[in-house]
């Protein structure tokens, strides 16, 4: 199994002891396999990655969040046809949608 992980990470301090920071990351986790029984064989691989976002905006009296997003999308197929693909979707930190594939 692979984690690659990607990090973006944006502060900028602004005017009147103010700044904002945007973060986004992307975390996938691929894997790919071979299941073997007496009479059968299937190999297998896997997809799940997730990609989320967000700005904060902080002031002398706090820290507000805002524009937090989300996708999820996880695929699963093996050499016999089977699959399993699904998309959710957030947008200002509530589930959005969601949709099916293969």
């Amino acid at each position: 199994m692979q984690y690659p992980l990607d990090l973006h990470y944006y502060y900028q301090v602004g005017s009147g002891s103010t700044a904002t920071q945007n973060t986004a990351v992307v975390l996938t986790k691929y894997g790919s396999g071979l299941n073997q029984r007496p009479d059968h064989a299937t190999s297998w691989l896997l997809q799940n990655t997730v990609d989320s976002s967000d700005t904060l905006t902080f002031t002398p009296s706090g820290f507000t969040p805002s524009n937090g997003k989300s996708r999820q999308h996880y695929k699963s197929l093996n050499v016999d046809g089977a699959c399993w693909d699904k998309t959710i979707l957030s947008r200002l930190y509530t589930i959005v949608g969601s949709r099916m594939g293969c």
